[in-house]
């Protein structure tokens, strides 16, 4: 991916972000603890393209980043986990192959966050942007003592982007499109079942 910057140069940032923003700037969304989930960089806009918000002042690196992704930059978030939290089985229509991709760019990411998606469980170190077919139900879970940052960036698919990306996550998109629908069908159908847990939440990252 373009733009890489080193990551203790982002962590830097975050921190001083983290100090400055008012708490009318950060949503609760999904705490598990109270504290807060979520900060938004660039917000998103009807006309498509999203709106930098002053919060992206105190991040110049992602900043710069943004100016070399090969797409139009839809919305960004700094996410927070706290530690111990799990974020739940849930499910976005973002990939590369479809309208939509969410790029993820690690802040601080301890080495126990692990995110499950299909039968894979990964953990991907700061100073490494990835990303996922993520219509496929996800699940993320910090059993560490410390918290998991990691900045979402959500673009439009083009495919300047998807010769950047792993090209098996633009292949066969018709036979992934059904894949992914039937593994959240099972899922649904679980979470149906009388006495069944809350095995998903849609939208929930």
């Amino acid at each position: 991916m373009p733009g890489r910057s080193p990551p203790i140069s982002r962590d830097a940032q975050f921190e001083c972000l983290d100090q400055k923003a008012a708490e009318s700037q950060r949503s609760h969304f999904g705490s598990t603890d109270g504290s807060w989930t979520s900060m938004t960089l660039v917000a998103r806009s009807p006309q498509g393209r999203g709106s930098p918000t002053p919060l992206l002042d105190w991040m110049p690196a992602v900043a710069e980043i943004l100016s070399r992704i090969p797409a139009r930059i839809r919305s960004v978030d700094i996410s927070r986990q706290c530690p111990h939290g799990i974020l739940d089985w849930h499910y976005e229509a973002q990939a590369i192959c479809i309208e939509e991709c969410r790029l993820l760019l690690p802040v601080q990411v301890p080495p126990e966050a692990m995110t499950l998606i299909g039968h894979l469980a990964v953990a991907y170190p700061p100073g490494r942007i990835w990303t996922g077919d993520f219509r496929f139900p996800h699940r993320v879970e910090n059993a560490s003592d410390r918290q998991r940052v990691v900045v979402l960036i959500d673009t439009d698919s083009t495919p300047a982007l998807a010769g950047l990306l792993p090209p098996e996550l633009a292949a066969e998109p018709e036979r992934r499109k059904s894949l992914a629908g039937k593994a959240v069908s099972a899922l649904l159908t679980e979470r149906a079942r009388p006495g069944g847990e809350r095995v998903l939440t849609q939208g929930a990252a």
